[in-house]
């Protein structure tokens, strides 16, 4: 059949897409589909879309879903496969072009957050869970560089150079140990300068942490005084002590950072330990 012809099982498919998907795999394996037309290859790429579309929540990983159906395509289905396999490595490009800078992700976490009537950012559960998600996603599209094409990689190398993202970046850098493997040359060195970003980082989030956990010492000492020192205190003065309320806000916003701050580190840890085991 012509590649613009289409067909009564394809029509169905449009006006209804697969209600699951093990209805969409076996219109794969029926060859419903017809994935040799153009039809068949819209039906079949706007599936997949709306997987990442449909997602109640963020996820620190968008094209998981999608990644675990695609594993569930048999491999004697080669059309689909090929068809997955280039709407995955499109899909991986869009989310690896708009990806901030390491130095900027980091920063985000580091600068001072936001008040809002007096009320920290951190103490914001929208914000607070944003704060918590922004490494993880930035660490797994790091990860989503290993399994692109070169030709992919270059096109990656470059959009980077254009945008300025710095040279010790780890998505660049990493971009370029996949390159370097690709044309059979030795990635150590852009491994080396990963590992050295990466712990540069560390630091910097291990600088915070201590600067907030003096920040908390310091705060609950001064409530811990003012509690011992309210028996003695009259009523007007203990209501007029608005600074104790403050700094009760001030405290729950930094446990909050602290947590966060913790997590980070350990997530650099983790990436630390990866890439130096790859360059044993």
């Amino acid at each position: 059949m012509s590649a613009r012809e289409i067909t009564v099982g394809q029509a169905l498919l449009l006006l209804q897409s697969p209600a699951s998907d093990k209805e969409f795999i076996e219109c794969v394996n029926s060859d419903q589909l017809k994935l040799e037309t153009d039809i068949g290859k819209i039906i079949f790429n706007d599936y997949l879309e709306q997987k990442i579309s449909n997602q109640s929540e963020p996820s620190v990983d968008p094209l998981g879903k999608v990644n675990r159906l695609i594993e569930e395509i048999p491999d004697s289905s080669e059309a689909a496969r090929t068809l997955a396999d280039q709407w995955l490595i499109s899909q991986k490009m869009k989310l690896l072009d708009n990806t901030p800078a390491c130095e900027k992700v980091v920063q985000e976490v580091l600068s001072t957050p936001d008040s809002s009537m007096g009320k920290p950012s951190f103490d914001d559960h929208e914000y607070f869970q944003h704060i918590r998600q922004v490494l993880p996603d930035y660490l797994q599209r790091v990860v989503m560089v290993a399994n692109l094409p070169a030709s992919e990689l270059e096109i990656l190398k470059k959009t980077m150079e254009e945008k300025g993202v710095p040279s010790s970046d780890p998505l660049y850098q990493t971009t370029l140990a996949h390159i370097a493997s690709a044309s059979g040359q030795n990635p150590d060195v852009a491994i080396k300068t990963t590992i050295e970003s990466y712990q540069d980082y560390r630091t910097l989030i291990e600088n915070e942490k201590q600067a907030v956990s003096q920040s908390l010492k310091e705060d609950r000492l001064e409530l811990k005084k003012f509690e011992e020192e309210k028996v003695t205190m009259s009523k007007e003065d203990i209501q007029e002590s608005l600074w104790v309320g403050h700094t009760g806000v001030r405290i729950a916003s930094n446990e909050n950072r602290l947590q966060v701050l913790s997590e980070w580190s350990d997530l650099m840890e983790v990436e630390l330990k990866r890439l130096n085991s790859e360059s044993l």
